[in-house]
């Protein structure tokens, strides 16, 4: 339901490894409605080659229907890069900024190149103004002929703004948040835990999760923020409108719009172009088409394509053309508090019947989450909910007691329920002594207490 949602976007990460096998731990994750990292999959691999991440790939697309996302955010991984080819060919693939300034200052050991690539990287350039930006950077450290530099800039459309404006990335410039989301984990997975406990405890991870989600659902439904903005009608519509930290962000363009003057009006038959221009900045110029029919904005500076929130320029069109709302041509709706409305939840009949037990837990279990998160608000409705829920847990744990008792009686030991799910691996014997008597006909060492130094039967008959 998250990635039908919210699966525009999607954040491809492997640099996360903790469990004893040191296997590769892949992160598939994507921005929620209310700007939070959201975990669509994970994977635990055998290898980094093409033809696994293939297959995690094609694992995903199967479990959504086979809904292809937009963008890929990686860290550049060379065969991540040639399954998302292969798989998903039609998704725009953008390189993690975080890891470029990085690699940036190991390949080039310079600090002020390493600063200025990180500012021209992000510079919403057009693609004429970067190409002579990066010229003259490139002549002023002279590395035109750095085998890194030179590599860097064939990939420039992966990675740099100018050629990525206008594609959708929903904020989204690095795997940093799959980064945080690591640190996350490690709250909760050891570096040698085993992998059966590693799910469970993944489990845990995500319920957490799931938890701040609730919260900062809870607070965008029960609360509204104070309106601190002259445009009191259109700052009120966007906080009924988006969630809490989306009408901060849009909050802020509208701050920005105080900045800005009508250089230019230009009345056409079916629009209206408006050229801006900014206090204090003469050469920043902008320019806005309103559609007057479809009341459709679009501005040059393509904000709302990439992020999906209206930029300053557009605010100041709403604020000239008197528009007390918001169009619905400038609203997301995967930025709103609706943003999941719409999708629903698989049922059970609509799951192959071949889940095993822990699936079929993890589905009532993410059920019920919901559910109790709705009871919750009200004494009644709790009341009532945990009501409901005693009723059906006693009626529920007859039923496994009547197949269980059916079960020994039959004698029949394949279909007696159990917990199934992940085992752990099998552990190779060692070779040498197995314990007991050594090998030269020794007793076993005496077992000494750690501070009084008597044996180990002495210091129990002591205590």
């Amino acid at each position: 339901m998250d990635y039908a949602a919210f699966g525009d976007v999607l954040v491809f990460d492997t640099t996360y490894r903790t469990n004893q096998y040191k296997k590769p731990f892949v992160i598939l994750a994507g921005v929620s409605n209310h700007f939070m990292t959201i975990i669509f999959g994970c994977a635990l691999l055998p290898d980094e080659t093409m033809e696994t991440y293939t297959w995690v790939l094609e694992m995903l697309m199967e479990a959504v229907d086979g809904q292809r996302p937009i963008s890929v955010v990686t860290d550049g991984d060379r065969t991540m890069h040639q399954a998302i080819e292969r798989v998903i060919p039609n998704s725009r693939h953008r390189l993690c900024s975080w890891h470029l300034e990085k690699n940036a200052s190991t390949n080039a050991h310079i600090p002020e190149f390493t600063n200025d690539f990180a500012q021209l990287m992000l510079k919403k350039y057009k693609i004429v103004e970067f190409d002579s930006a990066w010229a003259r950077m490139v002549k002023q450290y002279k590395l035109e002929n750095n085998n890194w530099v030179l590599e860097i800039h064939r990939k420039r459309d992966k990675w740099a703004e100018a050629y990525l404006r206008g594609h959708m990335f929903a904020g989204m410039r690095s795997t940093q948040c799959v980064e945080g989301m690591n640190a996350y984990f490690n709250m909760f997975l050891e570096q040698k835990v085993r992998l059966y406990e590693f799910v469970a405890q993944y489990d845990k991870a995500l319920a957490r999760m799931r938890v701040n989600e609730a919260e900062a659902e809870s607070k965008t439904e029960n609360s509204f923020p104070i309106l601190t903005t002259p445009l009191r009608s259109l700052e009120k519509h966007a906080a009924e409108l988006f969630t809490r930290k989306i009408f901060s962000m849009f909050r802020r363009e509208i701050s920005k719009e105080g900045k800005l003057f009508v250089m230019e009006r230009v009345e056409l038959e079916d629009r209206r172009t408006y050229h801006f221009g900014e206090y204090k900045a003469p050469t920043s110029t902008w320019t806005v088409e309103y559609f007057l029919a479809d009341i459709i904005i679009k501005c040059c500076c393509l904000k709302f394509e990439s992020f999906g929130i209206p930029c300053c320029h557009m605010v100041a069109v709403m604020k000239s053309e008197q528009l007390m709302c918001i169009p619905p041509s400038c609203v997301l709706k995967r930025w709103t508090r609706y943003g999941r409305s719409g999708y629903q939840q698989p049922s059970l009949t609509q799951i192959s019947s071949t889940l095993t037990q822990t699936a079929r837990f993890g589905i009532l279990s993410s059920c019920f989450s919901e559910m109790s998160y709705y009871a919750s608000h009200t004494n009644n409705d709790f009341e009532e909910a945990r009501e409901m829920a005693f009723q059906i847990t006693l009626k529920m744990k007859k039923h496994l007691a009547m197949r269980t008792k059916y079960n020994i009686e039959v004698g029949d030991k394949n279909i007696a329920p159990k917990l199934c799910g992940v085992g752990d691996l099998n552990v190779v014997k060692t070779k040498g002594n197995p314990g007991g008597t050594s090998s030269m006909g020794k007793p076993p060492k005496l077992m000494r207490c750690g501070y009084c130094r008597y044996g180990a039967q002495t210091h129990e008959v002591m205590v």
